[in-house]
């Protein structure tokens, strides 16, 4: 009786305490349940502290989201944008700004504003310099060798043709355009014989070294910005040259402009 109770309490017995078997944690059900749990719940984002990593940048990009930048580096982006979009309007704005600005600059010892030479100035650039100007470097950059345009003798090239096909066109188209517009037609012919060659050997000390320093390091779309900046400097001396009878004073009068009164001669 003994042996068959004894058999039968072994297989009444729960499964867990039957000899032979190791005991079970009973903590292992709330453990995996609990880790279930914790996979479903929604998991909470990081405060943004402004440290992004690349992938969230690459990913703000592509879904059109700009991120903040400053006043400087904001409106230089806008300027690439118009110019991609309108390069020769473009062009010929930043090219009144610059010729505007060097007449104004060469009005300065005068004591008296000419609003009609600053307009005669300010259209050349916007009528003919930026927009011929435009098409003269676009055509510079894809006919001289475009497969190495940063090469020595290949930026030497470019400025020669810019120097003595480019610049002395240039001139005379500028000072027959100031003969028109001032009501001198029948001037154009003495005016450029007088002035070109004294012009030339001007621009020759300034455009040679400005153009090395454009062709080997200003990217292609942005020259004629580049051009414009040089070009306030210059247009001072071209401003004063096309409005003064007497070239013997030209020197002395940029002198002044440049100097603040303070010309030793």
């Amino acid at each position: 009786m003994k042996a068959a109770s004894g058999a039968g309490a072994r297989v009444a017995g729960p499964a867990s305490l039957r000899p032979g078997r190791p005991l079970r944690s009973s903590a292992r059900a709330p453990d995996a349940c609990a880790r279930r749990a914790v996979r479903a719940a929604p998991r909470l984002r990081r405060p943004d502290l402004g440290c992004k990593s690349s992938s969230d940048r690459a990913a703000e990009r592509a879904n059109g989201i700009a991120e903040p930048r400053s006043g400087f580096s904001a409106l230089w982006k806008k300027y690439e944008e118009v110019l991609e979009a309108y390069p020769i309007r473009t062009k010929a704005v930043t090219t009144t700004v610059g010729m505007g600005l060097g007449d104004l600059i060469a009005q300065i010892p005068l004591g008296v504003f000419d609003p009609l030479r600053f307009l005669r100035q300010a259209l050349f650039g916007l009528v003919l310099s930026g927009p011929i100007g435009h098409f003269w470097y676009l055509w510079l950059d894809k006919t001289v060798m475009p497969e190495r345009p940063q090469e020595g003798p290949v930026v030497a090239l470019k400025v020669a043709l810019d120097q003595f096909l480019w610049s002395p066109a240039f001139t005379c188209v500028f000072y027959s355009w100031f003969c028109i517009f001032t009501g001198q037609a029948d001037q154009i012919v003495p005016t450029i014989q007088s002035k070109l060659l004294p012009t030339m050997l001007a621009n020759w000390t300034l455009w040679p070294i400005a153009h090395v320093i454009n062709f080997k390091f200003v990217p292609s779309n942005q020259r004629m910005l580049y051009v414009n900046v040089v070009n306030v400097l210059w247009n001072v001396y071209l401003s004063t040259v096309a409005n003064s009878p007497d070239l013997g004073d030209v020197a002395h009068k940029v002198c002044v402009t440049v100097t603040h009164n303070h010309c030793p001669f």
